[in-house]
């Protein structure tokens, strides 16, 4: 989709803040509006699709470390407590930002879970709608 955007042969699309990124620091892309209900830290001047006037707008990427069902929970919790550890490291969390990811550190696996959760109910009815279909 990218190299598609970037040559001209679709004339916008919706990207994640990594892919797309490095093509607006180049000028190869033009950003319009982020997805999130906030503003990104990687891009502070681009304005949220929501403060451009599409009240309630909020479409975006984002990423989660996930474990096998049963896996016990004292495994889970040290994952938990490695991850918040290296994103305390300020030189991996100043990394991620700078490749256009907004780290939430101190975010618990039930947090997570409850985020995954209300994702697949928000946007369920949305996909079912359109007809979409994974063959």
């Amino acid at each position: 989709m990218t190299a598609d955007l970037v040559s001209g042969q679709i004339s916008m699309a919706f990207d994640a803040t990594p892919t797309a990124l490095p093509q607006v620091q180049s000028g190869a892309l033009r950003a319009i509006g982020a997805g999130m209900a906030t503003r990104m830290r990687a891009m502070p001047n681009l304005p949220t699709v929501q403060e451009q006037g599409l009240k309630g707008f909020e479409c975006y990427t984002w990423n989660a470390i996930l474990a096998p069902a049963g896996t016990p929970p004292a495994v889970v919790d040290a994952l938990a407590d490695a991850i918040a550890k290296s994103l305390a490291d300020q030189a991996v969390f100043k990394r991620l930002q700078e490749a256009g990811v907004d780290p939430t550190p101190g975010r618990t696996p039930k947090q997570t879970e409850a985020f995954i959760k209300a994702e697949l109910a928000k946007w369920a009815p949305i996909i079912k709608a359109s007809g979409a279909r994974v063959d």
